[in-house]
């Protein structure tokens, strides 16, 4: 039987001057292997047990190994040799286990029959992970729109995924709207009143009217301990208005019910 693995390439955030190197990422959302699609697979080869007499001895040996780590034994099957360890380190000779410093662990090691199956298993790249980030809507407090129109000088919501503006005192990142007419950049640099993954609530600059794209610069990667090595740009599908170019679409001033306009907007 060949064996083969089907991977995707995954934009390295912390890749330094390598710049063009990626992660390799095995996916396996809803490719997880239960005891449940064992005792089907193996009902599906014509043994003579049912499905749950197997079910039922796959638990019973699940919970044969659990008791086995509990008196700290190590096991082993076809596949991986299991052994426990514990994590942390202690204080002097005479030290005491500490909950806080030191956890109970297990640590599987494959076994030969496996690694001679991986060491045969063919690698196939089938292309780039699409990034999660990205910019969801926008709502404008001034005209009570969504991803229509921007007010100067007014708030917005713009709402998402991993957006979050860091850091803040980088003047390189941040939200940003420009005049696809004059190409001319606008920055955010009011302090944000709300600045997390999914949700930023800022306050427009002075912009002049015109048609407007708006895009989120921002070195965040989910750990603020370590932000990407390089800037990431989210740029806005829908094409914003202000001013003369908006009446039109402010002539009905009624709320879409998407939105309502908030009390402390000011």
């Amino acid at each position: 039987m060949e064996f083969r693995w089907d991977v995707l390439l995954k934009m390295n955030p912390f890749k330094g001057e390598e710049k063009n190197k990626f992660l390799i990422e095995v996916p396996t959302y809803g490719k997880t292997m239960t005891n449940e699609g064992v005792a089907e697979a193996i009902a599906d080869e014509g043994v003579e047990y049912q499905r749950e007499s197997i079910l039922d001895i796959l638990s019973r040996r699940d919970r044969m190994h659990r008791n086995a780590f509990g008196r700290g034994e190590g096991t082993q099957d076809e596949n991986f040799y299991y052994g426990p360890f514990v994590t942390g380190r202690a204080e002097g000779s005479t030290a005491k286990f500490d909950p806080a410093k030191n956890r109970a662990h297990i640590k599987a090691r494959p076994t030969r029959r496996l690694r001679k199956q991986l060491n045969a298993t063919k690698i196939n790249f089938i292309g780039l992970k699409n990034l999660t980030a990205r910019i969801g809507k926008l709502f404008d407090f001034g005209s009570g729109k969504t991803d229509e129109v921007i007010t100067p000088d007014d708030d917005v919501r713009i709402s998402g995924v991993g957006m979050q503006i860091f850091p803040l005192d980088d003047p390189e990142m941040g939200v940003f709207f420009t005049n696809l007419e004059t190409v001319e950049v606008y920055r955010v640099d009011r302090p944000l009143r709300e600045n997390f993954s999914k949700t930023i609530l800022a306050r427009t600059p002075e912009l002049a009217d015109g048609t407007y794209e708006m895009k989120i610069v921002t070195r965040y990667s989910g750990n603020k301990k370590k932000p990407l090595k390089e800037p990431h740009t989210l740029i806005f599908h829908i094409q914003l208005t202000v001013g003369n170019a908006a009446k039109d679409k402010i002539e009905n001033p009624e709320n879409d019910g998407k939105e309502m306009i908030s009390d402390d907007k000011k």
